[in-house]
């Protein structure tokens, strides 16, 4: 194909785009399997990632063979760039797409949980992510999520006796000093990513932490329940990381392929968005199976170390009354994580579970403790080992997307404010409806009790929770 003829055959393409309604579920900058669009249902079989733009439909060839070829502004002004002689111009327009959730919760049973958790049943919306990603080139591209926040105002102040809240609130100086409350953004993920081989992409930048299913899959309308296990989000893992990560996938054979991630980041610790209060970096790597025979089977090992340091630097005058800084050290441990997942498509039904662990051990100039922030006391931490897992079992139906679903839950961890031994258990039932592609809603009702009891009270917690999640 020459390019005068290329050149027809996209303007040919860009109309018949111009033409069609936009769909809402249709994701405009695919993603790598590790990071499925907001809209994807996880139920569906994974698709590996598109490698190069298609090829636009053949256009009728008129019958004096006049042809017109466009400049490299005219492709610019379309958000093309130029390329070889029969090769696809490269789309390097800037997309933003995301997803939002508004909820309901309401929780029933003691005083202590309303009091601590929610006390009246109350509306919000939980997530507004925006996804931005550009193709810089064809084999280079940069991609970024961030989530904004109605917080920090409203969030209890930590260690307050008399249970105040922070306020944002502020004079608008362009609204005739009226009051506002601001609210502030958090950076999920922002990276640039090399395709060095079709095998082998190196990321830079920070990332979200690749293990397991959940935290990658994060997006709302995504995940099945309403919220994540307890297990996912205490961070036995840290959750996102700063750093570089090589990725990649190969193929087995015509129904197996092999994925692979390597990590190096600042790991843990209070700042590691940004930087490294320790000279130790972190080391991450997960390796998953995938089997696309009786359904689609995918297993997964996942696996961090890195030590978590907690210091600053305190500014002095020596002897001669030179400046100097000494470093000091509250806390630092070495942690070690390790997990599993698993995960089965077949058809509509899908069944996925992981196990978490994470060992904790604090080194000899570390170990220093906090205030206790119900009793005002002293606490030292302790070397930990905690654990965790779920199950979750869904099946969805035909008509109008309805999947049931079940999910059980286990964790055993230390709790780091009271330095004792916390285990709960707990069991959710729901419903996920997904009548079209990008929206969904979902039911559920979670019961969680502690076997051994807890600080706040020895009850179980009770919550339903309403919540409507839809990508854009």
């Amino acid at each position: 194909m020459t390019r005068r003829s290329l050149a027809l055959h996209t303007l040919l393409l860009l109309a018949l785009v111009s033409a069609t309604p936009v769909q809402a579920q249709s994701d405009p900058a695919p993603l790598p399997a590790s990071e499925p669009s907001a809209a994807v249902d996880p139920s569906a079989p994974a698709e590996p990632p598109a490698q190069t733009s298609p090829e636009a439909p053949a256009a009728p060839t008129p019958a004096d063979d006049t042809q017109y070829e466009l400049s490299a502004a005219e492709l610019a002004q379309l958000g093309l760039t130029e390329t070889a002689e029969g090769e696809a111009p490269v789309d390097t327009d800037l997309k933003l797409y995301g997803f939002v959730d508004f909820s309901m919760q309401f929780i029933v049973g003691s005083e202590e949980w309303r009091a601590g958790l929610q006390r009246y049943p109350s509306f919000f919306i939980g997530n507004f992510n925006i996804y931005l990603s550009k193709n810089i080139t064809e084999s280079i591209r940069m991609f970024s999520e961030v989530r904004l926040l109605y917080l920090p105002n409203g969030s209890a102040m930590r260690g307050s006796p008399t249970g105040e809240f922070v306020t944002t609130s502020a004079y608008d100086y362009a609204d005739s000093q009226r009051t506002l409350r601001w609210g502030g953004i958090e950076i999920e993920r922002v990276y640039l990513e090399w395709a060095m081989h079709p095998r082998l992409s190196l990321r830079a930048g920070q990332f979200l932490t690749p293990y397991g299913i959940w935290n990658v899959d994060h997006g709302s309308p995504t995940v099945i329940p309403v919220a994540r296990p307890f297990i996912i989000g205490q961070a036995l893992f840290p959750e996102r990381q700063t750093g570089l990560e090589l990725l990649g996938q190969v193929s087995l054979s015509a129904s197996q392929r092999l994925g692979y991630h390597l990590t190096l980041s600042n790991g843990f610790g209070p700042v590691s968005e940004y930087r490294d209060l320790d000279a130790n970096k972190s080391l991450g790597a997960r390796l998953f199976w995938q089997w696309d025979g009786f359904g689609t089977l995918r297993v997964g090992v996942s696996g961090f170390y890195g030590r978590d340091t907690n210091s600053r630097d305190i500014e002095n005058f020596d002897a001669q009354g030179k400046l100097e800084f000494r470093e000091t050290i509250s806390q630092q441990s070495d942690v070690l994580s390790l997990a599993g997942d698993l995960q089965w498509r077949y058809e509509n039904f899908l069944l996925q579970a992981e196990l978490i662990t994470q060992q904790r051990k604090f080194t000899k100039n570390g170990r220093g403790g906090s205030i206790h922030r119900f009793l005002g006391t002293y606490v030292a931490p302790k070397d930990t080992f905690a654990y965790g897992s779920y199950a979750l079992l869904g099946y969805r139906f035909r008509w109008l997307g309805i999947m049931p679903y079940a999910v059980l839950s286990s964790i055993d961890f230390v709790d780091p404010d009271v330095q004792t031994l916390a285990r709960a258990y707990g069991f959710t039932v729901g419903l996920n409806i997904r009548a079209i592609e990008s929206v969904v809603i979902k039911l559920d009702y979670t019961h969680a009790w502690w076997p051994d009891g807890f600080i706040v009270t020895d009850d179980p917690t009770q919550t339903f929770n309403l919540q409507l999640a839809w990508a854009f």
